[in-house]
């Protein structure tokens, strides 16, 4: 409660035309105690300030105790006509309140970190060395220019066959994410990295996927060599037209660059015949084959050690972190510490204690509290607690712009130069993917076997569907983005530090059926080798409307997670996800890159559910 409180209550009184006198009554208290809280001799407690927001509310239906936070002015824009829509929304407007037209994710913090530490040593201009996907085949070169953003990421662009990505590099533990979009083709393209802890990185290996250049925007993944062509210059001007410079060049792949051990690293046998003559079943490089490599010695020496600045630090987890959104999320649903100790069953010290930072809840509390929280904020889960205050407001549907103290402090943002057409394409079709889902993929680490894992997808205030998938003990939590003619996964497990992504052959349906497509994670064990796999989404329930009952059935699909064998799968979907790809099989016929072609794709529409 800020000191020009009086201010504000005298401008509610005004608004809705009532008198101290009504006031006192209709609270049941003293007149004189409604003169010194106008006079600012004395705040009311917080048991009067609860039922005072209550008796606002009363008037203008969805009023909060995190509206006596606004500015005089914004305040006063609640009591106008559909003035409390904007907080209170039905179904919250895509993107309402966002700082920036980009994704959050809960591991954004742990790669400014790593970006603080690391990061100068990727920046610079760099080549890319890769099997073309075009009808004319052969090799290509990609060109990239990477320096720090003003988020504390690292910003990319990135030159491939005429067009330009701009996107961004997370380096997380010892692998490197790479996320871009093309607003010219409204496409994304992805790859996991083998990085290095280095001042200077010379060369890296990885994986990626993206969509093909052939009019189906097939779903392509292939391995890749990136080397470092030149470092910044100090001059974004003079780097910025040197980058413009790379994206005219024209030129292919030599026959000295493409070595035969170069050749044997980006073009592998992978598959179930690769598999069964002691191969790779899957595509991926791992640790112990990459060739990514520092620079000289000297020329680490020359780069120097970085030292993480105050600004890229992440936002503090702190106890007093908690009870800032604790209290924070007290206000937006306009409850007392004692009206939560009692809904709890707890002391109201122990609310105090968790407010004041002293102690945060253990563990059963905090499951307690996030289910109360979720019978009044639908969708409510323990993974929003990670959320900055600025997020937890959007949440809400509070505009963090209108609260004093919560403007432009969220946390890093990836920015995306196809954003508009993503927010747009939610609003028209993010309802068909909504419901519990089964995966179904090769797994990584047992060759010949597969896994069946369980997801949901639920409609979230900031406009997207939120993914989240259980995987090898894993939780990923991120978005689902629809693109065009094709569905995106951008999603992470911020305990294991890892980041997954998948392109997905879409279909316009008022509700999705199943979708397959590719999937690029590390592999969930020690090793974390880049791996991609053809994937498979199926359907299995819709969402019951009631948060709570959608938890306890995910927890519980969670737990049906299983290894299957090729027998246990249809023969459609064992066809479509087990396929031999490489030099081998591309002399017998069959193909040298792993795609997802819509030839044969199990995609399809689902019924939709009766009312």
């Amino acid at each position: 409660m800020s000191t020009a409180f009086p201010e504000k209550l005298r401008l509610v009184l005004k608004l809705l035309s009532v008198s101290n006198t009504r006031l006192a009554a209709e609270l049941g208290i003293d007149k004189s105690v409604v003169s010194r809280w106008l006079s600012g001799a004395v705040k009311p407690s917080e048991f009067n300030r609860s039922r005072l927001t209550a008796l606002v509310a009363s008037h203008v239906p969805g009023f909060r105790l995190i509206d006596w936070d606004r500015d005089p002015a914004a305040l006063a824009d609640i009591f106008r006509p559909g003035g409390g829509e904007e907080h209170t929304p039905a179904h919250p407007a895509p993107n309402a309140g966002r700082a920036a037209a980009g994704l959050t994710l809960p591991i954004l913090d742990q790669a400014v970190l790593a970006t603080a530490l690391r990061g100068r040593a990727y920046e610079g201009f760099f080549r890319t060395m890769r099997l073309a996907d075009g009808p004319a085949g052969g090799f290509a070169n990609d060109y990239s220019y990477v320096r720090m953003g003003d988020n504390g990421l690292l910003r990319t662009s990135m030159s491939s066959l005429g067009s330009v990505a701009e996107g961004w590099l997370l380096p997380l533990h010892n692998q490197v994410y790479l996320l871009v979009s093309d607003a010219t083709s409204g496409g994304m393209t992805y790859s996991i990295m083998n990085g290095l802890a280095s001042t200077k990185v010379e060369t890296m290996d990885g994986v990626g996927i993206g969509a093909g250049h052939d009019p189906g925007r097939t779903p392509t993944a292939l391995n890749f060599l990136v080397d470092r062509i030149g470092d910044l210059s100090g001059d974004p001007n003079a780097d910025a037209a040197h980058f413009a410079d790379l994206c005219r060049i024209n030129a292919l792949p030599t026959e000295a660059d493409l070595t035969p051990e170069l050749l044997a690293h980006i073009l592998p046998d992978f598959g179930p015949a690769a598999a069964q003559a002691g191969g790779a079943w899957v595509l991926q490089i791992k640790r112990g084959r990459s060739i990514s490599r520092s620079a000289p010695p000297d020329e680490q020496i020359a780069a120097g050690p970085a030292t993480p600045s105050a600004s890229a630090r992440p936002a503090d987890k702190s106890h007093a972190a908690f009870a800032e959104k604790f209290g924070l999320v007290l206000k937006l649903l306009s409850l007392s510490s004692a009206q939560m100790a009692a809904a709890l069953e707890v002391d109201k010290s122990v609310i105090s204690r968790w407010l004041s930072g002293g102690v945060e809840p253990s563990s059963h509390n905090l499951a307690r509290l996030t289910g109360l929280i979720a019978t009044r904020r639908p969708g409510f889960s323990t993974l929003d607690w990670e959320r900055s205050p600025e997020g937890l407001l959007q949440l809400f549907g509070a505009d963090p712009a209108l609260i004093p103290g919560h403007r432009s402090q969220g946390g890093p943002v990836l920015t995306l130069s196809i954003w508009e057409q993503i927010i747009a394409s939610a609003a028209l079709r993010g309802t068909a993917y909504e419901g519990f889902f089964r995966l179904t993929r090769p797994s990584t680490q047992d060759s010949g076997a597969f896994v069946e894992e369980y997801g949901l997808i639920q409609p979230d205030p900031c406009g997207l569907p939120r993914f989240r998938l259980a995987a090898a003990g894993a939780m990923f939590d991120g978005w689902l983005l629809s693109v065009h003619d094709q569905v995106h996964v951008v999603a992470c497990d911020p305990v294991g530090g890892v980041m997954i992504n998948a392109i997905l052959n879409g279909i316009g349906a008022a509700r999705v059926a199943a979708l397959d497509g590719l999937i690029l994670s590390p592999t969930l064990d020690v090793e974390r080798a880049p791996s991609a796999m053809p994937v498979l989404l199926e359907y299995v329930a819709g969402l019951t409307g009631e948060p709570e009952a959608d938890e306890r059935r995910f927890e519980d699909l969670a737990g049906r997670q299983r290894t299957l064998s090729p027998d246990d799968l249809e023969p459609r979907t064992r066809a479509r996800l087990m396929r031999d790809c490489g030099p081998t099989a591309y002399a017998g016929g069959g193909a040298m890159l792993l795609q997802m072609p819509l030839e044969g794709s199990l995609t399809r529409a689902g019924a939709l559910p009766r009312a």
